[in-house]
């Protein structure tokens, strides 16, 4: 993609890779039709199981446990349409590949969801942490990825970064040249090495107001490079931090 370096993934970022490639394959799984009128699918959070112990991890403030909140999309008035499916396998694809990745003893696994809607579309993104804290071995950072599904509850379809891109009228190359071109213009220090789009916010008129990327920047020669979520404004070419609160 332009300035992005392509390069082997390991750990979750590889598992995640076959989930993007499984984009399309998602689809057709069958249902009763579409499911018509706004109002009528929501988004249920649920606790999962996360590794092999068969425990379900859920959110406990009072002990500071881990959280997970795994969305589903619902339908009220009819079964699942072929739309919600697709959404559905794609949170199914999102949270097996972090249950395979989190069978190392000491892996610590946060998943936490935030929807929001608006009068024709409804939406989820999903962001999940990998922590490992295992005996013996060398400190790690944490490993972050962050996922948008989104419903367009007039035209029962699901939209995901796919879509939402080709909403936004942009295509990959030239969006990852743009935030490449945003960071260097807001003062950003280091070299960005890749750039990926993993989330977007849609508006009721169906405009694409945020895209949500990761950057892998490597702030000065000889070191690691880190990984970090920023907020791109497509209408004012501009990158920010992503507030995770502002979700």
């Amino acid at each position: 993609m332009g300035i992005m370096k392509r390069e082997k993934k390991t750990g979750i970022a590889a598992l995640l890779l076959v989930l993007c490639l499984s984009v399309g394959a998602v689809t057709g799984l069958g249902g009763c039709g579409a499911c018509s009128g706004p109002g009528n699918v929501r988004i249920e959070l649920t606790g999962g199981e996360t590794d092999g112990s068969g425990e379900t991890a859920q959110e406990n403030p009072q002990t500071g446990g881990e959280t997970v909140q795994i969305p589903r999309f619902v339908s009220d008035s009819c079964g699942d349409s072929a739309a919600l499916n697709r959404l559905n396998g794609e949170t199914k694809l999102f949270t097996d590949a972090l249950r395979k990745a989190g069978e190392s003893e000491g892996t610590c696994i946060e998943i936490r969801s935030y929807p929001r809607e608006n009068s024709r579309y409804l939406e989820v993104t999903t962001i999940c942490r990998l922590s490992f804290a295992g005996d013996g071995e060398p400190a790690r950072a944490p490993e972050e990825e962050l996922m948008t599904l989104a419903y367009d509850r007039v035209n029962d379809e699901a939209i995901l970064c796919r879509e939402a891109l080709a909403m936004a009228g942009l295509g990959g190359d030239e969006l990852s040249i743009a935030v490449h071109t945003a960071y260097l213009e807001a003062g950003g220090d280091g070299e960005v090495e890749a750039t990926e789009m993993q989330g977007f916010a849609l508006d009721e008129t169906g405009r694409v107001v945020s895209i949500y990327m990761k950057l892998r920047i490597r702030e000065e020669t000889g070191t690691e490079p880190a990984e970090r979520f920023y907020v791109f404004d497509p209408a004012g070419k501009s990158l920010a931090p992503l507030d995770e609160r502002a979700l």
